[in-house]
Protein backbone atom coordinates (compact mmCIF):
# COMPACT_ATOMS: atom_id res chain seq x y z
CA UNK A 1 0.00 0.00 0.00
CA UNK A 2 1.61 3.00 -1.16
CA UNK A 3 2.04 6.29 1.69
CA UNK A 4 -0.69 8.20 -0.72
CA UNK A 5 -2.89 5.57 0.02
CA UNK A 6 -2.12 4.94 3.73
CA UNK A 7 -2.75 8.36 4.36
CA UNK A 8 -6.06 8.45 2.75
CA UNK A 9 -7.32 5.72 4.68
CA UNK A 10 -6.22 7.49 8.10
CA UNK A 11 -7.81 10.55 7.54
CA UNK A 12 -11.02 8.57 6.40
CA UNK A 13 -10.26 7.18 9.99
CA UNK A 14 -10.25 10.02 11.98
CA UNK A 15 -13.38 11.61 10.63
CA UNK A 16 -15.84 8.58 10.71
CA UNK A 17 -14.32 8.12 14.24
CA UNK A 18 -16.99 9.06 17.05
CA UNK A 19 -17.83 12.29 18.23
CA UNK A 20 -18.66 13.86 21.47
CA UNK A 21 -22.38 13.83 21.58
CA UNK A 22 -24.41 16.02 23.82
CA UNK A 23 -21.78 18.06 24.92
CA UNK A 24 -19.77 15.05 26.73
CA UNK A 25 -16.12 15.64 27.10
CA UNK A 26 -13.87 13.73 24.92
CA UNK A 27 -11.74 10.75 25.49
CA UNK A 28 -8.91 9.82 23.20
CA UNK A 29 -6.74 6.77 23.23
CA UNK A 30 -2.57 7.61 22.85
CA UNK A 31 0.13 4.57 21.64
CA UNK A 32 2.91 7.13 22.60
CA UNK A 33 6.17 6.91 20.36
CA UNK A 34 7.73 6.05 23.29
CA UNK A 35 11.38 5.87 22.08
CA UNK A 36 11.57 2.38 23.91
CA UNK A 37 9.26 -0.05 25.62
CA UNK A 38 5.54 0.91 25.41
CA UNK A 39 2.35 2.94 26.91
CA UNK A 40 -1.09 3.34 25.55
CA UNK A 41 -2.70 5.94 27.41
CA UNK A 42 -7.05 6.20 27.67
CA UNK A 43 -7.59 9.76 28.69
CA UNK A 44 -11.10 10.15 29.83
CA UNK A 45 -12.15 13.23 32.25
CA UNK A 46 -12.33 11.62 35.32
CA UNK A 47 -9.03 9.28 34.69
CA UNK A 48 -6.45 8.15 32.78
CA UNK A 49 -5.04 4.43 31.93
CA UNK A 50 -2.10 3.75 31.43
CA UNK A 51 -1.33 0.04 29.80
CA UNK A 52 2.35 -0.72 30.36
CA UNK A 53 4.76 2.44 31.52
CA UNK A 54 7.90 2.67 28.89
CA UNK A 55 8.78 5.90 27.44
CA UNK A 56 11.10 8.79 28.01
CA UNK A 57 11.00 12.08 29.56
CA UNK A 58 8.88 14.29 26.46
CA UNK A 59 6.52 11.74 27.18
CA UNK A 60 6.42 12.13 30.83
CA UNK A 61 5.45 15.84 30.93
CA UNK A 62 2.59 15.49 28.37
CA UNK A 63 1.31 12.94 30.22
CA UNK A 64 1.30 14.83 33.18
CA UNK A 65 -0.11 17.86 31.30
CA UNK A 66 -3.29 16.01 30.41
CA UNK A 67 -3.61 13.70 33.60
CA UNK A 68 -2.49 15.84 36.62
CA UNK A 69 -5.86 16.02 37.87
CA UNK A 70 -7.33 12.88 37.33
CA UNK A 71 -6.82 9.38 39.01
CA UNK A 72 -4.18 7.40 36.55
CA UNK A 73 -4.70 3.77 36.55
CA UNK A 74 -1.59 2.04 36.00
CA UNK A 75 -1.49 -1.43 34.37
CA UNK A 76 1.58 -3.45 34.24
CA UNK A 77 1.06 -6.58 31.66
CA UNK A 78 3.99 -8.02 32.85
CA UNK A 79 7.34 -7.70 34.70
CA UNK A 80 9.80 -6.02 31.77
CA UNK A 81 12.27 -3.76 32.77
CA UNK A 82 11.88 -1.25 29.29
CA UNK A 83 7.98 -1.25 30.20
CA UNK A 84 8.37 0.39 33.15
CA UNK A 85 10.48 3.13 32.39
CA UNK A 86 8.14 6.21 33.69
CA UNK A 87 6.70 3.97 37.07
CA UNK A 88 8.27 6.43 39.33
CA UNK A 89 7.49 9.56 37.53
CA UNK A 90 3.61 8.45 37.12
CA UNK A 91 3.54 7.65 40.79
CA UNK A 92 4.10 11.21 41.17
CA UNK A 93 0.06 12.07 40.25
CA UNK A 94 -2.66 11.16 41.91
CA UNK A 95 -2.65 7.32 40.78
CA UNK A 96 -3.12 3.21 41.63
CA UNK A 97 -1.98 -0.23 40.24
CA UNK A 98 -4.15 -2.40 38.94
CA UNK A 99 -3.69 -5.83 39.64
CA UNK A 100 -3.69 -8.59 37.26
CA UNK A 101 -3.91 -12.32 38.50
CA UNK A 102 -0.51 -13.29 39.18
CA UNK A 103 -0.40 -10.23 41.54
CA UNK A 104 2.76 -8.42 40.60
CA UNK A 105 3.33 -4.51 40.76
CA UNK A 106 6.42 -3.23 41.14
CA UNK A 107 8.01 -3.15 44.69
CA UNK A 108 7.84 -1.68 47.56
CA UNK A 109 3.85 -0.07 46.50
CA UNK A 110 2.01 0.96 49.26
CA UNK A 111 -1.37 -1.60 49.49
CA UNK A 112 -3.29 2.16 49.78
CA UNK A 113 -2.33 2.55 45.91
CA UNK A 114 -3.81 -0.84 44.56
CA UNK A 115 -7.13 -0.31 43.27
CA UNK A 116 -10.09 -2.54 41.49
CA UNK A 117 -10.36 -2.94 37.90
CA UNK A 118 -12.39 -0.43 35.86
CA UNK A 119 -15.68 -1.83 34.78
CA UNK A 120 -14.52 -0.89 30.79
CA UNK A 121 -11.48 -2.65 30.54
CA UNK A 122 -11.58 -6.64 30.47
CA UNK A 123 -8.61 -8.70 31.43
CA UNK A 124 -6.96 -11.91 30.46
CA UNK A 125 -4.36 -13.32 32.13
CA UNK A 126 -2.45 -16.68 32.23
CA UNK A 127 -3.55 -17.65 35.22
CA UNK A 128 -7.08 -16.56 35.09
CA UNK A 129 -6.87 -18.67 31.97
CA UNK A 130 -5.97 -21.97 34.08
CA UNK A 131 -7.85 -20.95 36.53
CA UNK A 132 -11.52 -21.20 34.43
CA UNK A 133 -12.13 -17.70 35.88
CA UNK A 134 -12.70 -15.98 32.03
CA UNK A 135 -14.19 -12.27 32.06
CA UNK A 136 -18.33 -12.52 32.14
CA UNK A 137 -19.31 -12.37 28.31
CA UNK A 138 -17.14 -15.17 26.89
CA UNK A 139 -19.25 -16.81 24.24
CA UNK A 140 -16.11 -19.79 24.06
CA UNK A 141 -13.92 -20.77 27.02
CA UNK A 142 -10.31 -21.45 25.48
CA UNK A 143 -8.59 -24.69 26.10
CA UNK A 144 -6.20 -24.29 28.93
CA UNK A 145 -3.02 -22.85 28.34
CA UNK A 146 0.00 -24.87 27.33
CA UNK A 147 3.35 -22.98 27.49
CA UNK A 148 5.45 -24.91 25.32
CA UNK A 149 4.32 -26.37 21.64
CA UNK A 150 5.94 -29.51 20.18
CA UNK A 151 8.24 -27.34 18.58
CA UNK A 152 10.03 -25.86 21.55
CA UNK A 153 9.63 -28.86 23.42
CA UNK A 154 13.11 -29.66 25.12
CA UNK A 155 15.03 -26.00 24.56
CA UNK A 156 15.88 -23.78 27.21
CA UNK A 157 13.79 -20.73 27.05
CA UNK A 158 15.31 -17.09 28.06
CA UNK A 159 14.27 -15.03 31.23
CA UNK A 160 12.49 -12.88 28.74
CA UNK A 161 10.70 -15.42 27.03
CA UNK A 162 9.63 -16.89 30.47
CA UNK A 163 8.30 -13.75 31.91
CA UNK A 164 6.17 -12.88 28.12
CA UNK A 165 4.78 -16.22 28.65
CA UNK A 166 3.09 -14.27 31.79
CA UNK A 167 1.79 -11.70 29.55
CA UNK A 168 -1.66 -9.97 29.92
CA UNK A 169 -3.70 -8.95 27.67
CA UNK A 170 -6.12 -5.78 27.95
CA UNK A 171 -9.70 -4.90 25.94
CA UNK A 172 -10.95 -1.70 26.02
CA UNK A 173 -14.86 -2.49 25.42
CA UNK A 174 -15.61 1.34 24.94
CA UNK A 175 -12.69 1.59 22.02
CA UNK A 176 -13.04 -1.60 21.13
CA UNK A 177 -8.86 -1.65 21.44
CA UNK A 178 -7.00 -4.83 22.05
CA UNK A 179 -3.89 -4.63 24.10
CA UNK A 180 -1.89 -7.98 23.40
CA UNK A 181 1.18 -6.98 25.52
CA UNK A 182 3.66 -9.17 24.76
CA UNK A 183 1.82 -12.46 24.45
CA UNK A 184 3.93 -15.41 22.88
CA UNK A 185 2.46 -17.39 19.97
CA UNK A 186 1.20 -20.15 22.80
CA UNK A 187 -0.28 -17.34 24.44
CA UNK A 188 -1.99 -16.24 21.81
CA UNK A 189 -3.68 -19.56 21.05
CA UNK A 190 -5.43 -19.67 24.20
CA UNK A 191 -7.08 -16.28 24.33
CA UNK A 192 -7.81 -16.15 20.92
CA UNK A 193 -11.70 -17.42 21.12
CA UNK A 194 -11.89 -14.82 24.69
CA UNK A 195 -10.85 -12.17 21.96
CA UNK A 196 -13.23 -12.99 19.46
CA UNK A 197 -16.10 -13.09 21.46
CA UNK A 198 -15.24 -9.17 21.70
CA UNK A 199 -15.22 -8.73 18.56
CA UNK A 200 -12.25 -5.52 18.56
CA UNK A 201 -11.45 -3.75 15.86
CA UNK A 202 -8.42 -2.03 16.53
CA UNK A 203 -5.01 -4.42 17.28
CA UNK A 204 -1.92 -2.76 19.55
CA UNK A 205 0.42 -5.31 18.11
CA UNK A 206 2.03 -7.47 20.98
CA UNK A 207 5.99 -7.48 21.21
CA UNK A 208 6.46 -4.25 19.12
CA UNK A 209 4.97 -6.30 16.16
CA UNK A 210 7.85 -9.06 16.58
CA UNK A 211 7.91 -11.97 14.68
CA UNK A 212 7.30 -14.28 17.74
CA UNK A 213 3.38 -13.27 16.89
CA UNK A 214 1.22 -15.58 15.62
CA UNK A 215 -0.69 -14.84 12.64
CA UNK A 216 -4.05 -16.57 14.26
CA UNK A 217 -5.09 -13.11 16.21
CA UNK A 218 -4.87 -11.22 12.60
CA UNK A 219 -7.12 -13.26 11.34
CA UNK A 220 -9.94 -11.68 13.62
CA UNK A 221 -13.29 -10.73 11.73
CA UNK A 222 -13.97 -7.59 13.12
CA UNK A 223 -10.18 -6.20 12.95
CA UNK A 224 -9.88 -3.14 10.42
CA UNK A 225 -6.55 -1.63 12.23
CA UNK A 226 -3.08 -2.17 13.60
CA UNK A 227 -1.26 -0.06 15.65
CA UNK A 228 2.41 -0.35 16.17
CA UNK A 229 5.26 1.53 18.49
CA UNK A 230 8.59 2.30 17.10
CA UNK A 231 11.86 1.86 19.37
CA UNK A 232 14.99 3.88 19.69
CA UNK A 233 18.15 3.45 17.63
CA UNK A 234 21.11 2.53 20.14
CA UNK A 235 23.47 5.28 20.73
CA UNK A 236 27.11 4.41 22.12
CA UNK A 237 27.52 7.69 23.68
CA UNK A 238 23.52 9.07 24.25
CA UNK A 239 24.55 11.98 26.71
CA UNK A 240 26.95 13.56 24.00
CA UNK A 241 24.65 12.77 21.14
CA UNK A 242 22.15 14.64 22.97
CA UNK A 243 24.45 17.97 23.56
CA UNK A 244 25.47 17.54 19.59
CA UNK A 245 22.15 17.52 19.12
CA UNK A 246 22.00 14.40 16.95
CA UNK A 247 19.19 12.65 17.28
CA UNK A 248 19.02 9.23 15.11
CA UNK A 249 15.71 8.79 13.72
CA UNK A 250 13.27 5.78 15.44
CA UNK A 251 13.52 2.50 13.90
CA UNK A 252 10.78 0.13 13.03
CA UNK A 253 10.43 -3.07 15.06
CA UNK A 254 7.87 -4.67 12.99
CA UNK A 255 9.65 -7.16 11.47
CA UNK A 256 9.13 -8.30 7.59
CA UNK A 257 7.07 -11.60 8.31
CA UNK A 258 4.92 -9.50 9.96
CA UNK A 259 4.71 -6.97 7.58
CA UNK A 260 3.81 -9.53 4.67
CA UNK A 261 1.18 -11.17 7.28
CA UNK A 262 -0.69 -7.75 7.28
CA UNK A 263 -0.33 -7.45 3.63
CA UNK A 264 -2.25 -11.25 3.17
CA UNK A 265 -5.02 -10.19 5.32
CA UNK A 266 -5.69 -6.63 4.01
CA UNK A 267 -4.94 -4.65 7.25
CA UNK A 268 -3.04 -1.21 7.11
CA UNK A 269 -0.84 -0.89 9.85
CA UNK A 270 -0.01 2.70 11.64
CA UNK A 271 3.39 2.97 12.95
CA UNK A 272 4.59 6.04 15.37
CA UNK A 273 8.09 5.80 13.70
CA UNK A 274 6.10 7.39 10.74
CA UNK A 275 3.35 9.23 12.39
CA UNK A 276 4.42 10.25 15.88
CA UNK A 277 2.00 9.78 18.77
CA UNK A 278 -1.15 7.74 17.11
CA UNK A 279 -4.26 9.82 18.93
CA UNK A 280 -7.81 7.98 18.30
CA UNK A 281 -11.22 9.69 19.45
CA UNK A 282 -12.88 7.14 21.44
CA UNK A 283 -15.97 9.33 22.48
Amino acid sequence: MSRASMSLIWCLGIFLWPSPVGGDHAEFLILWRSGGGQIVSWIKFDKCLHFDLGGDFAIWSRISNLCHRQLNYLFISHRDRENLRLNKKLQTLPHCFVLNSSSWIPDPVDPSFVCERPAEVELWTPKRMAEGSIARGTAEVPKAPTWLSAAHAGHAESPARREDQKSAVYLLAEARVLIAGDSTKEQEWDWLPWAAARQPRILVLGSHGHHRSSESILSLPSLRWTLASSASREKKTPLLDFLRGQHLPPRSRLQKETRNRLKRRKLPVIETRDWGNVILQTR
